[in-house]
């Protein structure tokens, strides 16, 4: 296969990554040096038996690195979140070693690229502990010899000429054996290469490597980084005071914007800072105490004099320097929150010890919702995520009855806070009828995989816009059904045979598949419709402030009836003009926005939003506002981080437009609060 440099280097990092998914989440196995070149005992043998914790989080690492890493953002036409789907059931036959890689190789070999593989975990060395090398350089024996897997970008090493992908012929005066004889016995060279590698302090050696145009050329590495091993990852020893997640800590303890600014200009200018490390900086360092497994009882300020009590379930081996998924679970009419969380825990069976549980007592769960008009579960959200360590990509709230109408209304209007939902025994935020009021709703989902189920034979009443009966729930489901076919929404809609409003119980396979969704980054089209301006969020762009007439309480006199319509169609067209509205397109470098009953906005950037290297033009409501460059900014990332709690979804930059359509750059200092938070 020919590929370009740039993908053949980036598809190397992807190998590299893959191999070290297994040995991170294999603990305690670290590999030891082996100064006589021996060929080392490997880590695994092929029938090891792999816990199910560390094969599902496994698996979970090697998505997310496919799903960061690879090189086209397209996957070149392959649904990676199906293909992750179709593979997650089979994680739990995959009871060793061996069979658990294989089927990790198989999975990622779905992708069209002949270097992307899982390899062997015990494959990579590194230097030993004491030794000087030339930055991280890390190493992997593969099928056409030792191969560089790893070169920190701007180091010495890069600058020198070395690149991810290159072949390595000789280290100094060493030949290094054949590709065929590498095949064969890969620890002994891979070995030698590396020790080769390691040296004197302030030496330098030289290696002779076949880069990717298979063109011979000689690269001089100065030996200048010491090393410590980390089972077999190798990593350079930042200097004392420098570590980067001592310094994540500290910017979480600053008491001030002033503190937290310095701290972040010492973030910045860390050697080994890029980008795309600061995710894994802020989990490795957000100061979340340890806790322990069991039931907590949360009170959660959620404005306009309300609180809410909120039930925490934190499960068996929980650990704070991770991040955990959380399901939001929304109870039914009747029973409290406590109950819903232990049946959540028995719905989820061995499943529960891999998620967090927050379950809320709560009122809104549909747009009719009466006052106070407060931002009720973002404020629970981040509450829980101050408190433990969730996974801001992987939350997803899952009700029933009452509950399953308020995880629609939770995927309606605050989409960018989850990654999917489930609904059972309820249906659409607003039941589907003649007056069409729905469809002006249901885009607000493009970017969310819903499951909605309900039973055959459920005899609750639906009701319309004008709380007129229009049917059963399973009735009006199955009109959503028919009517959702064809606007290409994520929606998977499943009516359990015989079942009833009071005993559902839909397959386990969809639901397991929900659960290993992420949210999506950044997609290139939103659409949001949305009544307060507490929930004028959709990913990257945001609402500040509101303008014009509002949907508040008591409702509006309605518009004059036109001959021959409902009264559900009257007021539909009565509270359409009411609602807010935020719309985006990305389109290479220029983004395109309209907005209605929204003021002031920020458009939010993140590391993949756009080219960074290359001017970005805004325009807004067909109006260019800006045209520039851009620069990313990491005090306004950790800024932003900091007042939502999401280390997932990073945004380096915020171009801010007021009323009148001027713009300008949001700083750190002057970092706009949430809107959840400001919009009431």
């Amino acid at each position: 296969m020919s590929v370009r440099p740039i993908g053949m280097r980036t598809a190397w990092l992807c190998a590299m990554l893959l191999s070290l998914a297994l040995v991170e989440a294999r603990q305690g196995q670290v590999a030891t040096g082996n100064p006589q070149g021996a060929a080392a005992p490997p880590l695994f043998k092929d029938t090891d038996p792999v816990p199910e914790p560390t094969r599902l989080d496994t698996f979970r690492i090697v998505c997310e690195t496919v799903r960061d890493k690879y090189f086209d953002e397209t996957f070149a036409g392959t649904d990676w979140n199906a293909v992750r789907t179709r593979y997650l059931p089979k994680v739990t036959e995959a009871t060793t070693s061996k069979a658990l890689h294989d089927l990790l190789d198989r999975m990622v070999r779905e992708l069209p690229v002949s270097h992307l593989r899982v390899t062997d975990p015990g494959s990579t060395q590194v230097m030993a502990p004491g030794s000087m090398a030339p930055d991280t350089v890390v190493l992997r024996a593969g099928d056409e010899g030792i191969l560089v897997f790893s070169v920190p970008e701007d180091s010495p090493a890069w600058r020198a000429g070395l690149r991810p992908g290159y072949r390595v012929l000789a280290i100094g005066s060493a030949a290094l054996p054949d590709p065929a004889a590498i095949r064969q016995a890969p620890l002994a060279p891979l070995t030698q290469a590396t020790r080769l590698l390691a040296g004197p302090p302030s030496s330098e050696v030289q290696a002779r490597v076949l880069d990717g145009q298979n063109r011979e050329r000689t690269v001089t590495l100065a030996r200048s980084v010491p090393f410590k091993q980390r089972a077999n990852l190798g990593r350079a020893e930042a200097p004392a005071g420098a570590d980067p997640i001592a310094l994540v800590r500290s910017y979480f303890a600053a008491a001030d914007a002033a503190a937290r600014a310095a701290v972040a200009a010492r973030i910045a200018s860390h050697r080994d800072y890029r980008p795309s490390r600061l995710r894994e900086w802020l989990h490795g360092g957000a100061p979340f105490a340890e806790q322990a497994s069991g039931f907590q009882v949360l009170s959660v300020e959620i404005g306009g004099g309300r609180s809410r009590r909120v039930i925490l379930v934190i499960p068996e081996g929980y650990r704070a320097d991770r991040a955990w998924p959380l399901v939001y679970a929304l109870h039914p009419s009747g029973q409290p929150a406590e109950e819903w969380a232990q049946q959540m825990q028995r719905m989820l069976g061995r499943r529960a010890r891999e998620f967090l549980i927050a379950s809320p007592e709560y009122e809104q769960n549909y747009i009719f919702a009466g006052p106070p008009f407060v931002a009720e579960h973002p404020a629970i959200l981040d509450a829980v995520a101050r408190r433990v360590h969730v996974a801001a990509d992987r939350v997803y709230p899952f009700g029933y009855s009452k509950g399953g109408f308020a995880a629609w209304f939770v995927a309606l209007y605050y989409p960018d806070r989850v990654a999917g939902a489930i609904s059972m025994a309820a249906g659409f935020d607003v039941a589907p009828g003649d007056d069409g009021f729905w469809k002006l709703l249901a885009p607000n989902v493009a970017h969310v995989p819903v499951l909605n189920t309900w039973g055959e034979n459920d005899p609750l009443t639906a009701r319309d816009l004008d709380e007129k009966p229009v049917g059963t729930f399973a009735e009006s489901n199955r009109r959503f059904e028919r009517e959702t076919r064809g606007m290409g929404l994520p929606i998977l809609n499943l009516e359990v045979p015989e079942g009833v409003h009071n005993n559902l119980a839909p397959p386990a396979e969809p639901v397991v598949g929900m659960l290993a969704v992420r949210r999506e980054d950044d997609p290139r089209r939103v659409e949001h419709t949305f009544r307060h301006l507490h929930q004028a969020s959709c990913y990257w762009l945001e609402g500040l402030s509101w303008v014009g007439e509002s949907w508040n309480d008591p409702p509006p006199a309605r518009v004059p009836a036109w001959p021959g319509e409902s009264e559900a169609q009257t007021l539909a067209r009565t509270l359409e003009p009411l609602l807010g509205r935020l719309t985006g397109a990305i389109d290479g470098q220029t983004i395109r926005v309209t907005r209605r009953h929204i003021a002031e906005f920020v458009v939010w950037l993140g590391e993949r939003t756009i080219d960074w290297d290359r001017p970005v033009t805004l325009e807004v409501d067909g109006t260019v506002v800006f045209r520039g460059r851009v620069a990313r900014d990491a005090g306004v990332a950790l800024a932003r981080a900091h007042g939502t709690m999401d280390f997932d979804t990073l945004r380096f930059a915020g171009i801010r437009v007021d009323a009148s359509g001027k713009a300008s750059m949001v700083t750190a200092a002057l970092m706009p609060e949430p809107v959840w938070r400001t919009g009431r």
